[in-house]
């Protein structure tokens, strides 16, 4: 009997040990042509950037690194997985919400690493408020062809107590590398694991550590579940 409690107890715990451990990631967006960067697409890393719920969700809560108060909040960024199967120079420009009130920032478009900067563009208050959305074009950028990682970054340097509220990035070939040929389309449902997209996933600053996302949340109720069962099995043992 006692053998028989063990081996259901081992099996029970290892199951919801393993299953704890697979996560989903964020899927890969194709470029080619136009496409939009949605805001709830993106990830982060720092404590003051999040994804802003309700009618128009947006990137927001965002803070750059340094405050006119003289207050500092590190490094905090979205970037997305993409992959571009038509390479090119591509025209990049946002769709945001900046109260007029606040200091200009300086944007930053990196790709692969964080300090692979492609592009940096001075951004000013919008039309009055956080709510009333604007386009702005930031400039042109090249993407090589393959899976990537776009980072959209505020300048170390820029001062102010905001940065923006962002609805989505777009992304608009305007001249297609010559003598390049389309790559495949990745499928959408594939998820690309943020932590190892192609090249170099985007590396926080050393004295920076990644906010946890809900996947460690969804581990401990997944293990929680299955001590849980465990419980109730090795109960109903005891009770035979």
């Amino acid at each position: 009997m006692k053998k028989k409690i063990i081996l259901a107890l081992a099996l029970t715990f290892l199951f919801s040990f393993a299953i704890s451990f697979t996560t989903v990631s964020a899927a890969t967006i194709n470029v080619g042509g136009t496409v939009q960067l949605m805001a709830e697409d993106a990830q982060f890393y720092g404590d003051y950037i999040e994804l802003e719920p309700g009618e128009l969700p947006n990137i927001g809560r965002w803070r750059p690194a340094n405050r006119p108060t003289g207050e500092a909040h590190g490094d905090n960024y979205a970037y997305w997985n993409i992959n571009v199967t038509a390479p090119g120079t591509y025209r990049i420009a946002i769709y945001y919400a900046k109260n007029t009130n606040t200091d200009p920032i300086n944007l930053q478009v990196a790709l692969g690493d964080r300090n692979q900067i492609l592009l940096t563009t001075e951004v000013a208050g919008a039309d009055g408020n956080w709510t009333t959305y604007i386009d702005f074009e930031l400039g042109t950028i090249d993407l090589p062809a393959g899976a990537q990682t776009l980072i959209l970054a505020v300048d170390q340097d820029s001062v102010s107590n905001w940065v923006l509220n962002l609805r989505h990035l777009t992304l608009e070939l305007v001249s297609a590398t010559a003598g390049a040929t389309e790559t495949a389309a990745a499928p959408q449902a594939t998820p690309a694991p943020p932590a190892a997209p192609q090249p170099t996933p985007p590396a926080p600053p050393s004295n920076l550590i990644p906010r946890a996302n809900d996947n460690m949340t969804v581990s401990v109720a997944i293990v929680l579940g299955g001590l849980l069962v465990t419980a109730l099995v090795v109960r109903r043992k005891l009770n035979a």
